[in-house]
């Protein structure tokens, strides 16, 4: 039985690389935030990477007294990396303020398209508790 998944799961994945040689990349990048301490800290991974090569991240950390979506909010810190391979992670640490409506976007290049990914807002206090 074991064998049989793990041959299923070969087959998945070499079927997985054979598309992201034919038809581009395949990438998988995740955004999430964590708060304590007074700060907020937002993480983009890449969590699994076909492209045989790296990504170039922008990751930025927006604020708002309201909870609303990133496109409404302030922009109060970011940082780039031009290159973030598989298994690799970008973070960026602000202080918390006064506390608020916290959201962070990562924004990569692929395949000649800009890509975003925005993690929900998430309320903090000026400790960085989650409210």
């Amino acid at each position: 039985m074991k064998k049989a998944i793990c041959g299923f799961i070969l087959a998945i994945c070499a079927a997985l690389f054979a598309l992201s040689a034919c038809a581009g990349t395949f990438r998988f990048l995740s955004v999430r935030l964590n708060g304590e301490d007074g700060t907020i800290t937002a993480v983009a991974i890449n969590e699994f990477d076909l492209s045989r090569g790296s990504v170039a991240v922008k990751l930025t950390i927006y604020r708002s007294d309201e909870r609303t979506t990133a496109a409404e909010m302030q922009a109060i810190d970011s940082t780039y990396t031009a290159a973030l391979a598989a298994g690799e992670r970008l973070e960026l640490t602000t202080d918390a303020g006064e506390g608020g409506w916290f959201c962070a976007v990562a924004e990569y290049t692929a395949e000649d398209a800009t890509n975003y990914i925005e993690c929900d807002p998430v309320h903090y206090d000026a400790r960085g508790n989650r409210v």
